[in-house]
């Protein structure tokens, strides 16, 4: 749902959305300018609420400016997958809104309550077109998160359980610098990451367990070898 924010919040909805590393180029005032005509408009969406659907329309440019979206795709198994999740101050459908049919190929829905700055195609045109610096860093961005979505779709589709599990744990590892890595969501949110069932998983990890690989609780997983 969208909405036209009232004058007396212009000031501090234009902080937030400064705070965005793809729109802090941008003049104070000319946000402000954009707020107040409806170019930019604010969008509450609740958790697990869906953005976008497969196959729909790419009309607008959201930018999280608070909350995370998730871009998800269920596979023909039945298999839930989470393609790729993106956090407050990233964008989606950047790499799309100005090709001849911009049409979403995965889901994107709200992964908690969100708020999204949705910025039309003319208006982002506009910006774009005036201001070089937004410009560049649009480039930049809508190159790097098309390289990341289409690597990560390939890459869960030829490992197994086991290697994407790895992987994520040795990322986690290396952030968190433990090996006791803490689960920051629940064992259903990562096997719909993983792209697979939390049946599958579950066995994988006990099968993991068993090789004296990791040993787990609830709330985290250590890492033993």
């Amino acid at each position: 749902m969208s909405s036209k924010p009232a004058q007396a919040n212009y000031d501090k909805l234009s902080a937030q959305i400064k705070q965005s590393p793809l729109l802090d180029s941008l003049p104070d005032d000319v946000i402000q300018e954009q707020l107040a005509n409806g170019s930019f408009q604010i969008e509450h969406y609740s958790k697990d609420s869906v953005v976008y659907l497969e196959g729909e329309s790419c009309d607008a440019l959201k930018v999280i400016l608070s909350g995370s979206l998730a871009v998800d795709r269920i596979e023909e198994s039945g298999d839930f997958l989470t393609v790729s999740a993106f956090d407050c101050g990233c964008g989606i459908g950047g790499n799309l809104i100005f090709l001849d049919n911009p049409r979403f190929p995965l889901t994107v829905s709200a992964r908690e309550n969100s708020v999204l700055l949705s910025i039309d195609r003319e208006s982002l045109f506009a910006l774009l077109s005036q201001y070089p610096d937004f410009l560049r860093k649009y480039l930049r961005f809508t190159g790097s998160h098309a390289f990341i979505l289409g690597d990560k779709i390939k890459l869960y589709k030829k490992r197994s359980i086991r290697e994407n599990m790895l992987d994520f744990l040795e990322s986690e590892r290396q952030r968190q610098k433990s090996n006791r890595v803490e689960l920051k969501l629940t064992k259903k949110a990562l096997a719909e990451q993983l792209g697979v069932r939390r049946s599958s998983l579950s066995r994988e990890l006990n099968k993991m367990r068993a090789d004296g690989l990791i040993d787990f609780d609830a709330r985290s997983i250590t890492i033993l070898q």
